[in-house]
């Protein structure tokens, strides 16, 4: 019997409450799984499946409302689902710039092990693929700039000895779970997040730096907060507590690093600057190494 399609609806500029519940699932009903997850700041992510024999059609937004009729397929001529959620991750090792620091690369459905003898640090640059993220000043995308501080966070890493694996290598998406899957199946030290932040193109004074975390990751938190503060002298918009789904479902501590607003006018022509893009990694790496060495 062929697998239903799995549906996922991204909704940008969204926070859930603290209100929020996910609903549960009758064994008899249409669904087979749902979830409602904050993936960062600005963005809720509705992942579902239908049992076999029903599908989605005619979504529909009415005012406040998302309508998201379940249909039973017709067994003639059973309708193509029209979007389906990523095959899975692609996870590729950095290209350490020592070759005294070679690592085997992992590919596809086997990502490789951790050099047992080093620390891992898992680098996730945030969205990806056909999820741009954020959208700026000047159509900067969120996903090109922290795609290229977070492997440059990893080659800085890789340098100091301590071994950096990337969720992603280059423009692909990822959901969220085979992120986290990941850091789990490579028994990560650490998980650093990097994304950027936006809010309506009509604000561009609002600029900053915002850190999050869940639980253990608190101090690691501060740690790259106040070494990029040092570093790159951006705005303090303050370390801060939030539920996001990689920082409450990975085991190890972590944070997710919101390195400016693409939308501000301080900092987005800064992110688009291959040398403060350059001094931003050094800032995440300096503030990840300081940890792992207090602790």
């Amino acid at each position: 019997m062929e697998t239903p399609a799995a549906y996922k609806l991204t909704i940008s500029r969204a926070r859930l409450s603290e209100q929020t519940i996910t609903p549960q699932l009758n064994s008899t009903g249409p669904l087979s799984h749902l979830s409602i997850e904050q993936s960062d700041i600005n963005r809720v992510v509705i992942s579902l499946r239908p049992v076999s024999g029903f599908t989605i059609k005619n979504f529909s937004q009415s005012g406040q409302y998302l309508s998201l009729p379940l249909s039973p397929i017709a067994t003639r001529n059973p309708p193509v689902p029209p979007v389906t959620t990523p095959s899975g991750p692609i996870v590729i090792d950095v290209p350490p710039p020592n070759p005294s620091l070679s690592q085997p690369r992992p590919s596809p459905g086997n990502p490789g092990r951790p050099d047992n003898d080093r620390l891992v640090v898992v680098v996730d640059p945030g969205h990806g693929g056909g999820d741009p993220g954020a959208i700026g000043i000047d159509d900067l995308q969120e996903k090109q700039v922290v795609l290229d501080i977070s492997r440059q966070v990893a080659t800085i890493l890789q340098r100091q000895g301590i071994q950096a694996l990337l969720t992603r290598f280059d423009d692909r998406e990822i959901d969220l779970q085979p992120r986290v899957d990941f850091a789990e199946r490579v028994n990560a030290s650490l998980f650093v997040s990097i994304h950027a932040n936006a809010i309506s193109l009509s604000r561009p004074d609002v600029n900053g730096l915002e850190t999050y975390y869940y639980d253990t990751g608190v101090r690691l938190a501060r740690t790259i907060h106040d070494s990029i503060l040092r570093r790159t002298h951006i705005r303090d918009r303050r370390v801060r507590r939030a539920r996001f789904y990689v920082l409450r479902k990975t085991s190890m501590p972590a944070v997710l690093v919101e390195t400016g607003f693409v939308t501000g006018a301080y900092d987005a022509p800064r992110l688009r600057d291959p040398d403060y893009r350059h001094l931003m990694a050094e800032a995440i790496a300096e503030g990840i190494v300081r940890y792992l060495r207090q602790n």
